[in-house]
């Protein structure tokens, strides 16, 4: 019983190595002819506010082409 308890980190230790390496033998699958859609809350949302006080871009404007959502429902989308 013990045993088994001993190498229970052991086993999730090398579960979570296998995930992160990601398979591909090093290769990015990142697909680079893809766009990135940048998606923000309205100014008067305290989870942005909060959020870009923590990153340190408290009273900088949004990036050029950001879409800006109302709701949580459509940041989620």
């Amino acid at each position: 019983m013990k045993k088994t308890f001993a190498l229970a980190p052991l086993i999730l230790a090398i579960f979570i190595l296998a995930a992160c390496s990601g398979g591909d033998g090093g290769k990015s699958s990142f697909d680079t002819s893809q766009s990135i859609s940048v998606i923000a809350r309205e100014d008067g949302s305290g989870t942005k506010s909060v959020f870009m006080e923590i990153v340190g871009l408290k009273g900088k404007p949004d990036p050029a082409n950001v879409i800006i959502q109302t709701s949580t429902a459509g940041v989620l989308t």
